[in-house]
């Protein structure tokens, strides 16, 4: 039985109503057991407690999907296999597979190895989603942008597909004209139990140059994506979210579109990250997203931040982000009204999120999806909108909501 899921959560309930029932029933019997008694009181108490306690650790995970499995919460994690694909090599493994799932409009998930050349960080676990075109002979030329997904700590890549549904929701989106057909690619950036904030840390692992740079010659090298950076973005949510937009502010030539959700601004020092910094001012300021848009000259990237008014850190990061930041930075911002800091929540968001990323690698295609009726909107401080439909609309102010199209 699976980690997520309902099942578990009532398996786990039963049990701990069968440990209340078997207290109250044995208590005045065990009497008769003269010094024993107390040891199965013990025992029946911890049960009743240790029991309670799963049932509200299952309902977080399966609100948050820290864990997809148990074998994550036991710190156990896949390990790639395959030798490190050279240029066309992967497309000529998956001939069949992608054949078949091209004439079945779904995507092909595969795993992809990434050798920290440059980072020396070596981490297993990286997915690739590779959309229903890519296995089309149609398009056996043609190279495809690509998003690089971030998840939040502790989550892997796995918790793209288990909790969010990714593949799903790209297979559907990419099928109604909603989205490009994207290369998603998935990569662990952390080595768990310990966060790294995917940062450069001082005196420890280069995690920011692993993402940035190691992940993306692994792609390039394994298959089609294309090689151009206006064709790549990033995307993340909470930890991810940080992380998405932090690279896109300090490798704006590498990501020039991005997405956080339910993200914050600069990165967390706590016990699970140690002291990434080492306490120097100077990379704890570079990795501060709000610090370099008060500090330094905006980068030229398109940054869209969502959150929640009931998930109140990344609201008030996202709206003093989105004050902050100047031109030639883009901040848009979707803001709803309800929704908490949870998978459904980011579920919900991510057709919205994928068609936005799709206007900046390609020509818009349909309408963006909206979310509950809402859609996302430019900051004033941003430059002139990208395409002309933008910029007939002209900006909206960041701190409104916009319904059904309206203010």
């Amino acid at each position: 039985m699976g980690l997520l899921g309902v099942g578990t959560t009532i398996v786990a309930a039963v049990v701990a109503v069968g440990f209340v029932v078997a207290t109250l029933a044995l208590w005045r019997p065990v009497e008769a057991r003269g010094v024993l008694r107390w040891p199965i009181r013990v025992a029946l108490i911890l049960g009743c407690q240790l029991s309670a306690l799963l049932v509200v650790g299952l309902v977080i995970n399966n609100s948050y999907a820290f864990y997809a499995s148990w074998r994550e919460l036991l710190g156990r994690h896949s390990t790639v296999r395959e030798s490190f694909a050279q240029p066309g090599q992967l497309d000529g493994q998956l001939r069949e597979q992608l054949r078949i799932n091209a004439a079945l409009g779904r995507g092909t998930v595969v795993p992809l190895a990434v050798k920290g050349t440059r980072s020396g960080v070596r981490l297993p676990g990286t997915l690739l989603y590779l959309p229903p075109q890519y296995g089309d002979p149609s398009y056996a030329g043609r190279s495809f942008p690509v998003v690089e997904l971030f998840a939040g700590f502790p989550g892997t890549p796995r918790t793209w597909i288990t909790a969010l549904k990714l593949p799903t929701i790209l297979d559907s989106e990419i099928r109604s004209g909603h989205a490009v057909p994207f290369i998603a690619v998935m990569p662990l950036a952390w080595y768990l139990p310990h966060d790294s904030e995917c940062v450069d840390a001082v005196d420890g692992p280069q995690l920011d140059t692993y993402l940035s740079f190691d992940v993306r010659t692994a792609v390039e090298r394994a298959v089609r994506a294309s090689t151009e950076d206006s064709q790549w973005t990033a995307m993340g949510f909470s930890t991810g979210g940080y992380c998405a937009a932090n690279l896109a502010f300090r490798h704006p030539t590498m990501f020039h579109a991005a997405v956080s959700i339910a993200g914050y601004n600069h990165a967390v020092h706590d016990r699970t990250t140690g002291n990434l910094f080492r306490s120097m001012l100077g990379p704890w300021e570079l990795n501060n997203d709000l610090w370099r848009a008060t500090h330094l000259p905006g980068p030229a990237i398109n940054l869209l931040l969502v959150s929640t008014r009931a998930d109140k850190v990344s609201y008030i990061e996202d709206n003093m982000l989105a004050r902050a930041a100047a031109a030639p930075t883009r901040i848009w911002q979707l803001t709803l009204p309800a929704g908490g800091h949870n998978a459904a929540t980011f579920r919900a968001e991510l057709p919205t999120c994928l068609a936005w990323l799709s206007r900046f690698v390609s020509s818009p295609l349909a309408p963006i999806p909206a979310v509950d009726g809402y859609l996302p909107r430019q900051s004033p401080t941003s430059a002139t909108p990208v395409t002309p439909a933008q910029a007939s609309e002209g900006p909206r102010p960041a701190h409104r909501l916009i319904r059904d199209g309206k203010r």
